[in-house]
């Protein structure tokens, strides 16, 4: 548990992708929610604004393209 904790310590940007991308695909953590944590966190000048932009849209882009393909698959696959 430590070493997690330790590695989004040292690498914010690849927490904060995690987050969007398992909060994205289902996990019961909402996406809201992580983007309030970063506006925190740019607020107190943790993280640089830009690369926490960057991050944001890419995490978000690649899990909403992974839901709509994921839908697609499954809609063709069903027959429906």
């Amino acid at each position: 548990m430590f070493e997690v904790i330790a590695l989004v310590d040292h690498f914010p940007y690849v927490g904060i992708f995690a987050l969007l991308i398992l909060g994205g695909i289902g996990l019961p953590f909402p996406e809201d929610a992580t983007l309030i944590l970063c506006g925190f966190l740019v607020a107190h000048e943790v993280i640089n604004p830009f690369p926490t932009f960057l991050i944001i849209y890419a995490g978000l882009l690649m899990s909403d393209f992974f839901l709509f393909s994921w839908h697609k698959i499954w809609q063709n696959g069903c027959g429906a």
